[in-house]
């Protein structure tokens, strides 16, 4: 079927950049490895296009999903971003001698990470109102309108308000924060509804739908609420 040889085909593609990218500037810092549903990917320079398996991602390329979609992007390092339904993230790295930093920025909806332990490298997390440093861990990081969510299940995370009072602190592990443009920082213990929350967030409750015709079946995925 069709769908085996892009599987086929992302496959080589990744671990072709997995074993050579190398230490070049400008070599590529992740490489999508799941699209489900519909979802579209922006060069620096370039415009909007479909997102296909196997895109390598490198500095100042966006991604975006629509409803009922997941995009899973997995860097140099082994972390792993999922980006949900409805958002739009930018990726920018920044290399300085042997140290490459990573910052995500979400300008809109909801991104799962799984950051492996950075060591001397960085990976941040930015919104209008907060920046999130991030030294291995396991979050839920969303933005809506003006206000900045995180719940934190594992690891630590140093965050930093952007507007306001600009008020900065370290989030624990079960801990969640809110930050809005006044600039407070006051985390606190997750409840088991909002742990709830993050479990949910954090399924790809995958659907599929298989469409016979003359020339083989077509397999369309999409992302169940």
């Amino acid at each position: 079927m069709k769908k085996y040889l892009l599987n086929l085909s992302a496959l080589l593609i990744a671990v072709f950049f997995f074993s050579g990218a190398g230490e070049e500037v400008n070599a590529p810092a992740a490489v999508v490895t799941k699209v489900v549903n519909n979802a579209q990917y922006k060069a620096s320079s370039g415009a909007w296009t479909d997102l296909k398996v196997g895109q390598a991602l490198s500095s100042e390329d966006m991604v975006k999903t629509s409803g009922k979609s997941l995009v899973v992007i997995k860097f140099t390092d082994n972390s792993v971003l999922k980006v949900r339904e409805n958002s739009q993230v930018k990726i920018s790295t920044l290399k300085k001698d042997k140290n490459v930093s990573k910052t995500v920025d979400v300008d809109k909806g909801a991104v799962n990470a799984s950051v492996t332990k950075q060591d001397q490298q960085d990976f941040k997390f930015k919104s209008p109102t907060l920046v999130a440093s991030v030294r291995g861990t396991w979050l839920l990081f969303g933005v809506s309108q003006d206000t900045t969510n995180v719940d934190l299940t594992e690891g630590r995370l140093f965050c930093e308000a952007q507007l306001g009072k600009q008020e900065s602190g370290d989030l624990d592990e079960n801990q969640t924060v809110t930050v809005t443009p006044e600039g407070s920082f006051n985390p606190r213990q997750m409840t088991e509804q909002e742990k709830k929350r993050f479990d949910n967030s954090n399924r790809a409750n995958v659907k599929k739908i298989v469409l016979k015709t003359s020339q083989g079946d077509i397999i369309i995925e999409y992302l169940e609420n």
